[in-house]
């Protein structure tokens, strides 16, 4: 990898070590002798691709294949970016693509990639093309660049890859379902709520296909299956994450089986509950318009006993109607509250019964029984690793309304 002060230099972008690996690829004789035993053409593929069907050499010795970005086309406001890097040029000779889907031979790939690491470096540090080109697709344009200035052009498939998501349109999924895209691009999120509707942008759901949730831990086998309503693709995409991992040797991280002693795994569900997510327009605010139980709760004040008997000590609680909670004397301890949708919570914290309260750095889940009259509080199951299930059933207060 490129070291951390070269990344410092260029913003800690992360996606510059692509062309930089290609290049320690290109000028590695032992490996370049390994793949030319096999073939003369490589494909270039990212960590989040999902090859869906086999694909066949859509390239020739002359023409590279690419998939067409749609966000990648060029405009006349970029041409004096293009102009820096290839005097000569013009926006309107580069092409909508990035470098990766990409099927080239080797012999092409050599001529390119120093410039695809050059011109990469050289965009990432340039203020002023920031202006014009999104930092994220900046290493894209170091290749579309590189190759429109040696007059390498890509065949543009189509094909080449879908990028899916919950909101994909109708002709999308359909086009899925009859088998005509090569690869899997799950960059896109899955957000559904528990009644199968999507959500829209910037929103998480109750149940969340991401693969941001696992950028440091990974997700334990297998991964529940989404709600009634989710579209072909998202099904497809969990089911062939978790063949992947049912397929793996040792995969380091299972959820333990239905009614097992041990703590459950949390994956996709339940992760509406971080603080920032909460202090979303999408999010508290979203489930007061839209969720019965949030109504109903909002503004009600409990009286809360320790244990399942609501003992001596007392403690008051309140559910604003901001998403805020204040929990005891005085309302001291501080936090925010909201739904708990998670049907593998189970009798404890039963789908549209159930919320979250996230006070002082306890997690607590709550239970509300008899019109919301009553609140049992219980810990969050998914944090009370080594526990027993009784533990996990145990109320930690047991609240009245007031």
């Amino acid at each position: 990898e490129l070291s951390a002060a070269v990344l410092a230099k260029h913003f800690y972008f992360g996606v510059l070590n692509r062309p930089n690996s290609v290049k320690q690829l290109m000028e590695s004789r032992t490996l370049l002798a390994e793949i030319r035993k096999t073939s003369d053409f490589v494909l270039i593929l990212e960590t989040d691709h999902v090859i869906m069907r086999p694909i066949p050499n859509l390239a020739t010795e002359e023409t590279p294949a690419a998939f067409v970005f749609g966000y990648m086309y060029p405009q006349p406001s970029q041409d004096w970016v293009v102009k820096k890097y290839w005097p000569d040029g013009s926006y309107k000779d580069v092409q909508p693509i990035g470098p990766s889907p990409v099927l080239i031979h080797l012999d092409q790939l050599k001529l390119l990639y120093q410039k695809w690491l050059d011109f990469s470096l050289d965009l990432r540090s340039n203020a002023a093309a920031e202006q014009v080109i999104q930092g994220w697709v900046q290493e894209m344009w170091g290749y579309s660049i590189a190759a429109a200035s040696l007059g390498i052009k890509h065949k543009l498939v189509e094909e080449f890859q879908v990028e899916p998501g919950a909101l994909s349109a109708q002709r999308q999924l359909d086009d899925f379902s009859k088998g005509r895209f090569y690869i899997f691009h799950y960059t896109y999120q899955f957000e559904y709520m528990v009644d199968g509707q999507p959500c829209q942008p910037w929103n998480i759901g109750e149940w969340s296909l991401d693969k941001r949730h696992f950028n440091d831990v990974h997700p334990a086998y297998p991964l529940p299956q989404p709600p009634a309503g989710a579209n072909v693709a998202g099904r497809f995409l969990l089911d062939a994450w978790n063949e992947a991992m049912g397929a793996i040797p040792n995969w380091p991280l299972k959820q333990h089986p239905a009614g097992s002693d041990e703590a459950p795994i949390q994956t996709l569900y339940g992760r509406r509950r971080l603080d920032w997510f909460s202090r979303h327009a999408n999010g508290f605010a979203q489930e007061l318009r839209k969720a019965p139980l949030v109504k109903d709760l909002a503004r009600k004040r409990y009286s809360c006993g320790k244990g399942s008997d609501g003992g001596a000590e007392r403690q008051g609680l309140e559910l604003l109607d901001s998403g805020d909670v204040s929990f005891g004397a005085f309302g001291k301890m501080r936090g925010r509250w909201g739904t708990m949708n998670d049907p593998l919570l189970g009798e404890g914290c039963p789908v549209g019964s159930c919320i979250f309260l996230d006070v002082a750095g306890t997690q607590f889940n709550g239970h509300a029984e008899s019109a919301a009259k009553r609140l049992t509080l219980r810990r969050n199951p998914y944090l009370m690793h080594g526990s027993s299930a009784a533990e996990r059933t145990q109320p930690a207060w047991s609240c009245a309304e007031q």
